[in-house]
């Protein structure tokens, strides 16, 4: 009896265990979102506000690497005045799976992100050329500074 007690604790621990890992990726998945050239459609992405929507519009070689042109939705009903985006990106094999070292970079987002609106948000991402870009992974929008409407502003009930 006391190796089965002895059994029903560790199972109760690796389970706990379990839950903390599934929890913690589940919250990851939430703040990321990867994106690929010739995909179509947008992808959802959590920010430190709500989610936003992303889509990867165009690519086109600039400089010594590539030059991405993203349109952000915010469903939100507040503007994002100022923030950042962290971007992994690099090149993939013929499956899709990510190879080689990835190149990482965070953007600060200068222009507004309006509320209920698309904005372009362009992308300089060096050393990676459109011929080899096969991902674009957006994680942690943190969104620094952010405006609501002012109470008079709204419509009566």
């Amino acid at each position: 009896m006391v190796d089965l007690n002895s059994d029903v604790a560790i199972l109760r621990r690796e389970v706990a265990e379990l839950r903390g890992q599934v929890s913690r990726l589940e919250s990851e998945s939430y703040r990321s979102a990867q994106l690929t050239p010739g995909s179509s459609g947008f992808v959802d992405i959590g920010s430190t506000i709500g989610t936003l929507t992303v889509s990867l519009q165009d690519v086109r070689p600039y400089a010594n690497g590539s030059r991405v042109r993203l349109r952000s939705g915010n469903p939100t009903r507040a503007t994002i005045n100022r923030g950042e985006l962290r971007i992994t990106y690099g090149k993939t094999d013929q499956s899709g799976a990510p190879t080689g070292e990835p190149r990482t970079m965070t953007l600060a987002l200068t222009d507004e992100l309006e509320e209920g609106g698309w904005t372009a948000i362009n992308v300089n991402l060096e050393g990676v050329p459109p011929s080899d870009l096969g991902y674009l992974r957006l994680t942690e929008i943190i969104a620094t500074s952010i405006s609501l409407r002012s109470e008079n502003s709204s419509p009566a009930p």
